[in-house]
């Protein structure tokens, strides 16, 4: 049995009951009864009276549009689907998560865990921005000018549910500690994501970087997220230099950025 399993409410007369069969039974469960405040319930209908209903309640939802036919009446419903084909844990796991704001996980390691951040983890971000070379790479995250908790709420809604990636935080599997940042930008429009990441000063020099950096590679492939990947360091930044190398990188060219001299390395899938 599964701890994080999910229920699902359909209210779709299209839906066969032998559609409804074939989720995996060990993971989602089919219920019949309107929910009122069950844990791990999704809603599933074709109905705007019931998806609005269910938001009301505060229950993730998702519309049933079949056969490519959008109706107007149903976009209120973030997510929407044409079939239950298109439906497995996953994507029932990223509607609650999105729904309720809550952190996914991106990754672990041996020692690592990767996930976004929400406003529970605003004190240790806090923290963490005390380090300069730390806030630098992740300049959308954390504006002073904003109170923290509602600059992390704005950064979830403005990047991991818009899209689908940004900066995550990097927590120690030991004690839960947030020791850095790794994650992806686009600033400039395309398909092109940049690759950022950094280390608190006293975790430095231990291979955390390049165990995070690894692991985000992989994800951000297995999601085929991006039609390329770039990474610019400082001329002088021989670590990071090394770090790339070391991860697949390969060096295409030398600018100035900011009057400084930059290092544009690409990523080898």
């Amino acid at each position: 049995m599964y701890e994080n399993k999910y229920s699902i409410y359909i209210t779709c007369d299209s839906i066969s009951k032998e559609e409804q069969e074939q989720f995996d039974t060990d993971r989602i469960d089919v219920v019949t009864t309107s929910p009122e405040a069950k844990k791990r319930v999704i809603c599933i209908s074709d109905s705007k009276q019931v998806l609005n209903e269910m938001m009301d309640k505060q229950i993730p939802v998702i519309a049933y549009v079949p056969n490519d036919e959008v109706s107007g009446e149903l976009m209120s419903a973030r997510y929407a689907i044409d079939c239950l084909n298109a439906i497995d844990y996953n994507y029932i796991d990223l509607v609650y998560h999105r729904t309720y704001m809550l952190p996914m996980m991106i990754a672990q390691t041996e020692r690592l865990i990767i996930r976004e951040l929400s406003e529970k983890d605003a004190n240790q971000v806090k923290q963490i921005f005390e380090d300069k070379s730390i806030a630098r790479i992740a300049t959308g995250l954390y504006n002073e000018e904003e109170e923290l908790k509602h600059s992390l709420r704005r950064y979830y809604r403005e990047n991991y549910q818009f899209f689908e990636y940004g900066y995550w935080g990097i927590f120690h599997r030991q004690n839960d500690e947030m020791i850095g940042l790794a994650g992806f930008s686009n600033s400039s429009g395309n398909e092109c994501l940049e690759l950022g990441y950094a280390i608190r000063t006293d975790y430095r020099h231990k291979g955390y970087a390049q165990e995070a950096v690894l692991s985000i590679l992989s994800y951000i492939t297995r999601k085929k997220m991006g039609n390329t990947i770039e990474a610019v360091v400082e001329k002088g930044n021989v670590s990071s230099i090394k770090l790339l190398k070391a991860v697949g990188f390969t060096r295409v060219k030398e600018e100035m950025i900011e009057d400084m001299t930059s290092l544009r390395y690409e990523y080898c899938r």
